[in-house]
């Protein structure tokens, strides 16, 4: 070493100081982990001990960020004591509280809303202010299943020993149950890539029985590429960690909502025009675009390409699609949604209750219900997509403005109450639209201000079980 220093003097600094670099870097890292370890997520990952349980899942007081699509706002929040997003909770019930355990997705978790905004914090925040000692208990993730609310039912849900169970429903909980079913069954591509998302599965044999399976296919898959690679050694080190957290704020920001018209929207160059094979067979399927025509040609042309505002709408008025505008703009907004967009979802048929997806459901809910009755929990369905998510896609163009049609694209609530009717379980009115963003299918913050006013109304009619919960607030 001393006959490095006198030889190479000006590399031996170098060494010496990319050594004590990595030795600081080292013992940063040290009391990082040892003191004050930080995670960050914004719809769950594979390290926690609830992903082994649920597929993915946070950590207990982990950071969590969310972002507005409408404003670009980011907000964070911690997880709770248990890795879910609410407030701390405990299993036992030591001030003999009313608990109310909701089950659900993107929705209840929240997707795009603060924390303290979610509808079940709303709902607790109200029924405390009405004077009844009442929890309401949040156990939800993005992205989730019936199959995964059973599924946290059985491992955590049950030890709240709830009174009542609130199962919230999005169309979408049928298909994210069934997947497995399809891509290993069926052979579906479309799904393949999803099958080794959970640890399990459930499904019927052929007399209608629920089988619950351990998925062979789930796997924490090996990184192909170098950013596949990055990630994963990201949750490995404190100072990654805290650099990612960085990025993701940077990363999750996008341009504001422009308030007013449509056509004043178009004026505007911030928004990003991104052209796919959907969005061009969603413009044949709603305005007739034709394949002979000058935009026709031009999106084929541009496929996968981001197309400055200027340049498309010169293309729109030489085509004499002047009248079509505002429906051609918003259909070519660069929006995640888009991709899955379907002509069959434009011209929805009325629900088959029949078919395996649904049965499946409904087998579901029949083995929440035999859980809940084990601890003399009553159990209610709450449809979250209603007259306000009917509103959104009609707005985006995903669905056709038919009455009729309207009809079977809420056809799934009647179907609801008529089955759950015949299993006596409740199913939560909604009389209130439930406004969602503009950017986004979730509902905002007015959007779960009602779905907690609809639950508040479904609590009221419960007031003589509730009665011995009131005035007893333990705030």
């Amino acid at each position: 070493m001393v006959w490095l220093i006198k030889k190479y003097p000006r590399i031996a600094l170098v060494l010496l100081n990319v050594a004590l670099l990595i030795l600081l870097l080292g013992l940063i890292e040290l009391l990082l982990k040892s003191f004050a370890p930080f995670y960050v997520a914004t719809i769950g990952h594979q390290f926690s001990e609830n992903a082994k349980k649920y597929g993915w899942g946070f950590f207990p007081q982990e950071s969590l960020k969310t972002l507005d699509p409408d404003t670009g706002e980011t907000y964070v929040s911690l997880a709770n004591n248990y890795g879910w997003r609410d407030r701390n909770r405990q299993y036992h019930n030591k001030n003999n509280t009313y608990r109310i355990l909701v089950l659900g997705d993107s929705v209840t978790y929240g997707a795009i809303v603060p924390a303290h905004k979610v509808y079940t914090r709303i709902l607790e925040n109200k029924l405390h202010e009405s004077g009844y000692n009442i929890e309401v208990i949040n156990i939800a993730y993005g992205g989730w299943g019936t199959d995964q609310q059973l599924e946290a039912l059985v491992n955590e849900g049950v030890k709240y020993n709830p009174n009542l169970i609130i199962v919230q429903f999005t169309t979408n909980d049928i298909t994210d149950s069934a997947y497995y079913y399809h891509a290993v069954n069926k052979q579906k591509n479309e799904w393949k890539e999803r099958r080794g998302w959970k640890p399990f599965y459930y499904e019927l044999d052929q007399n209608n029985l629920l089988h619950r399976r351990e998925n062979p296919y789930f796997s924490k898959s090996e990184p192909k590429t170098l950013k596949e690679r990055i990630i994963k050694i990201i949750p490995c080190s404190e100072i990654l960690k805290r650099m990612y957290a960085v990025y993701v704020h940077y990363s999750l920001k996008e341009q504001p909502n422009y308030k007013g018209s449509e056509r004043s929207v178009h004026t505007k160059s911030a928004i990003k025009y991104r052209i796919t094979n959907k969005q061009i067979l969603q413009l044949k399927t709603v305005i007739g675009l034709s394949e002979n025509s000058k935009l026709y040609k031009f999106l084929q042309n541009q496929q996968g390409m981001v197309i400055p505002f200027e340049k498309l709408n010169n293309v729109v008025e030489t085509s004499n699609l002047h009248n079509q505008r505002n429906i051609i703009f918003r259909i070519l907004e660069d929006r995640w949604f888009h991709k899955y967009w379907s002509a069959k979802g434009f011209k929805p048929s009325y629900v088959d209750a029949k078919s395996y997806d649904w049965k499946l459901y409904f087998a579901l809910i029949d083995e929440i219900k035999k859980h809940a009755s084990l601890i003399q929990a009553v159990v209610a369905i709450f449809p979250t997509t209603e007259e306000g998510h009917y509103h959104w896609s009609l707005s985006w163009y995903r669905v056709s403005g038919d009455k009729d049609l309207k009809k079977n694209y809420l056809s799934h609530i009647q179907v609801i109450k008529s089955v759950m009717k015949e299993k006596e379980i409740d199913v939560i009115e909604n009389t209130i639209p439930y406004q969602t963003a503009r950017n986004d299918p979730h509902p905002n913050i007015e959007g779960h201000q009602a779905m907690a006013d609809d639950i508040f109304k479904y609590m009221v009619l419960r007031k003589n079980e509730l009665e011995k919960y009131k005035n007893h607030t333990n705030r």
